[in-house]
């Protein structure tokens, strides 16, 4: 007769085999092949062939800083190879049998009374700020825990949440259990709450991710290279990528493969598109605020004049919309973030104030370091993190105020972000 299998097992199998989702260059010897393009100045002269890339790339071979740059390419797949050997490629824990076992009736009670607790801090904020566990659990007896429901209405407010599937396996960490929302800011939601990162793992991510982008700092200067030196250039960051994470045994090599995949998008967006769009605003902004053009005529002329690619899409759109009631998407973010830029700042303060627009209203999609620096910061409000000992120390001073609070209809409760 065949094994039953409960839907909890049914759902852990599903779980123990889930795939990865894919990743381009998840093999390093193809990692390159993503185009670059030249940053738009907003005049005529875009229309222009391309300068000389060689004269460009003789540029970028000068400045270029990144170690590993002056090596062949021989020595380069060489130190590639033994920093790709030395990567955590074992498999996480949760794809041990044991992992996936159900909490027991003494371990979900322990678990409900410690989330409730989570939940109560983030609901408070500020007023419990300063007390540890024990001074909070001591104004929150489990009995007016149980009477609340845990606090589970608290959820419905922050964007956040504990994830009942991961609450019924005994071998998540808290940590592991919290899930951010899913608001639109993240493609990869799904694949980053199945990634169940350890607080460790998130914490040695946030710092492989940093040094990463401060050892390849130079990279951003060489977007207007050739396909060939940019192709060298990918491997390179993909060489120092391996190498950081070689010291980070906490994270894993898929995370490693998807992470400089993540980060090299990253890169090419924040200074292509955004530094194209700035431009391409900067240009309509000019015309209108300083020569008293209205939206329509400014956007003529520079359409006239010649947009970058990364901009065509937006003009296609409002050539088509012009004859349509509603603003089109061009003029609406004109209008409603840029229309109020004083025309007496210099050029430079209004690029600036445009491009910080720019990201509000064309917001990157964020990575997964966004999503575990975002985790990491909200673990540590609600009490998941244990401060550090100089953050214990600040808050030294503050009497612990253990009297009973009762939060049932007190308002709204205050989400944490």
């Amino acid at each position: 007769m065949g094994k039953t299998i409960r839907p909890a097992d049914e759902r852990k199998l599903k779980n123990k085999n889930r795939t990865p989702s894919q990743v381009s260059g998840s093999e390093w010897q193809d990692v390159a092949g993503v185009g670059a393009t030249s940053t738009w100045a907003g005049e005529k002269k875009a229309k222009i062939l391309p300068a000389d890339k060689t004269a460009r790339d003789d540029a970028i071979n000068d400045e270029c800083q990144i170690e590993g740059f002056d090596w062949s390419a021989d020595d380069l797949r060489i130190a590639t190879d033994r920093c790709v050997k030395q990567l955590n490629h074992r498999l996480p824990d949760y794809d041990d049998e044991d992992f996936w076992a159900l909490n027991d009736e003494d371990q979900l009670q322990e678990l409900k009374i410690r989330l409730a607790l989570h939940r109560i801090r983030a609901h408070e904020g500020e007023r419990l700020k300063g007390l540890d566990k024990a001074e909070v659990a001591a104004m929150y007896p489990p009995s007016a825990l149980e009477d609340q429901g845990y606090y589970k209405w608290c959820e419905r407010n922050f964007d956040w949440y504990f994830d009942p599937e991961f609450c019924e396996h005994a071998g998540f960490e808290d940590y592991q259990r919290l899930v951010l929302r899913n608001n639109g800011e993240y493609e990869q939601w799904e694949y980053f709450r199945t990634t169940c990162n350890t607080l460790k793992g998130d914490q040695k991510y946030v710092q492989f991710w940093e040094k990463l982008s401060s050892e390849t700092k130079g990279i951003e200067n060489a977007l207007s290279a050739s396909s060939h030196l940019w192709d060298k250039l990918e491997r390179l960051v993909f060489y120092q990528a391996v190498k950081i994470a070689a010291d980070f045994n906490n994270i894993f090599t898929p995370l490693i493969y998807s992470g400089f995949t993540e980060y090299m998008w990253t890169i090419q967006f924040v200074n292509t598109r955004y530094k194209d769009l700035t431009c391409f605003y900067l240009e309509i902004w000019k015309r209108v605020a300083k020569q008293k053009m209205n939206v329509k005529e400014a956007l003529k002329q520079v359409f006239d004049n010649g947009v970058p690619p990364s901009c065509n899409i937006e003009m296609q759109v409002e050539l088509k919309s012009q004859h349509l009631v509603t603003p089109s998407p061009v003029t609406y973010n004109y209008e409603t973030y840029l229309a109020d830029i004083d025309e007496k700042v210099s050029e430079e303060k209004a690029q600036m104030l445009i491009r910080k627009a720019v990201e509000i209203f064309d917001p990157r999609r964020k990575t997964y370091y966004d999503y575990a620096k975002k985790k990491l910061d909200i673990a540590e409000k609600i009490g998941l993190i244990v401060p550090s000992s100089s953050h214990k120390k600040a808050l030294r001073g503050r009497q612990a105020r253990c009297h009973c609070i009762r939060l049932a209809g007190q308002g709204r409760p205050q989400a944490v972000a």
